[in-house]
């Protein structure tokens, strides 16, 4: 009973509440914004399945990312992940 409480607790004023619904847009344009950007540059991530298209495995990089590590390109020119280039588009992202 306890933990479907903190479940409930969670869901409403967490994960769905208005601070993280406020970022929603923003998430969004980062996530996209990356995928665009690895797509374009497909070099840039690991080819760890060689089997699947360059879509998919912008997608399988993508996921595996923490969140600091997702944003820490958008934050560190020369990044050799490509900072610099993300740096330069993310103004259509924020």
């Amino acid at each position: 009973m306890a933990m479907l409480r903190l479940r409930k607790f969670m869901f409403e004023r967490v994960y769905l509440g208005p601070t993280a619904r406020s970022e929603h847009a923003r998430v969004e344009r980062t996530m996209t914004g990356l995928f665009d950007h690895y797509l374009a540059n497909p070099g840039m991530i690991p080819a760890l399945d060689p089997g699947a298209d360059d879509a998919q495995r912008v997608t399988d990089y993508i996921a595996g990312m923490t969140d600091r590590y997702c944003i820490a390109p958008l934050h560190r020119p020369g990044d050799p992940r490509g900072g610099a280039v993300l740096v330069e588009s993310t103004t259509r992202w924020r």
